[in-house]
């Protein structure tokens, strides 16, 4: 409702579900839809942005900036979603998922779309499956390009990790968003 609110379109042909086998949450048609229809449109004042990032947490922009990461990091942004994750840590600690309905009446969009992860399980999901040291699921799929590409994303997810928390503790990590170094599940979520 509150990014309806702010401009943006979402048809009434969907909704926010969970399908099996996978039961990650996605947007899910509930009536068919037409080629090229259009299901959602959100303004860009209302998209999570690497801008945004930097209006919302500039001290974890610049503990960041003039870093050399490149040779220890392998996703694009790491500090956006290091963002990201604090936020999902500090609305879990709020309460956000215990099903309290603790959610503030005077939330901010920006809240309300990182909140919808808590309490969601992406533990079916194929990469996560095929991460796992032992299971079915990974031996299944042995010798495969699946599997090693699974391994290689959870391995840059890992680095990316380690090198955003080492850079926020040599900026100080003392103050702010870089006082909560987001814990490794929480950066993988995020």
């Amino acid at each position: 409702a509150s990014i309806r609110a702010g401009g943006a379109y979402v048809s009434s042909k969907i909704d926010r579900a969970t399908l099996p086998p996978i039961n990650s949450p996605g947007l899910v048609a509930r009536e068919p839809l037409a080629d090229l229809e259009q299901i959602v449109r959100v303004p860009a004042e209302l998209q999570l942005s690497y801008a945004l990032v930097q209006e919302q947490a500039p001290q974890l922009i610049d503990a960041f900036r003039d870093k050399d990461l490149s040779s220890k990091v392998r996703i694009e942004g790491p500090e956006a979603v290091a963002f990201i994750a604090q936020r999902l840590a500090r609305l879990e600690a709020m309460g956000w998922c215990s099903g309290s309905g603790n959610v503030p009446d005077d939330a901010s969009w920006l809240d309300l779309f990182i909140g919808m992860q808590l309490g969601a399980d992406f533990g079916h999901m194929p990469h996560v499956l095929l991460t796992a040291a032992e299971g079915r699921h990974r031996t299944m799929f042995l010798p495969s390009p699946e599997v090693h590409n699974a391994d290689w994303y959870y391995s840059a997810f890992t680095d990316a990790h380690a090198a955003v928390c080492q850079a926020a503790a040599a900026a100080g990590g003392g103050s702010g968003e870089l006082q909560q170094q987001p814990e490794l599940g929480r950066f993988v979520q995020a």
